[in-house]
């Protein structure tokens, strides 16, 4: 009898850590999607979008679309669709490769100029990759100040890292 009462307890007290288990799951899936959204959907583009994309991000004057993303219902709620689809989304292709491009181009300006060495490079992906940072900083606190500080961070690096697309605009201009 007492076999019997200890094996309901464990099950019970099973059945409550699994229940705490998903509960604490759910908590932290819910805490981690407010400030991280799923990365593998900045990364969803396409040939044309980002064609698109550099247009509207280099001559927003041009874009005669709309400004705010599309939605979809999916499983009972709206979700944006991916960028390949609409292009208002976010992505982070564009500001990675960018950054790429942009250090790629510091490099060759550094070698015009005879000054080329690794160390100099290093030094332009460092400020780079510091000035990126800062400027999500100041995102993400203007948008704390102005009391929507809710913001997913990947959103905000992605904003803040489209300004290397018109920074390597500016290196290749300055190279001819």
């Amino acid at each position: 009898f007492l076999w019997t009462l200890r094996n309901i307890g464990d099950s019970h007290a099973a059945m409550s850590a699994g229940s705490s288990e998903s509960t604490k799951d759910k908590i932290l899936q819910s805490n981690v999607s407010k400030y991280f959204s799923d990365p593998q959907c900045y990364f969803q583009v396409n040939g044309q979008y980002v064609r698109n994309k550099l247009k509207v991000i280099l001559f927003p004057f041009l874009h005669r679309g709309h400004w705010t993303r599309i939605t979809e219902p999916i499983g009972g709620r709206l979700s944006y669709k991916p960028p390949a689809f609409d292009i208002n989304a976010l992505d982070l292709y564009i500001p990675l490769m960018s950054f790429g491009i942009y250090v790629v181009l510091a490099g060759f300006t550094l070698g015009l100029i005879g000054k080329f060495s690794l160390e100099a490079l290093s030094l332009q992906f460092t400020k780079g990759l510091f000035g990126w940072f800062l400027q999500v900083l100041l995102l993400k606190v203007s948008l704390y100040s102005l009391g929507s500080g809710e913001a997913p961070l990947l959103n905000i690096v992605a904003y803040a890292g489209y300004a290397f697309t018109g920074m390597c605009v500016a290196v290749k201009g300055r190279n001819m």
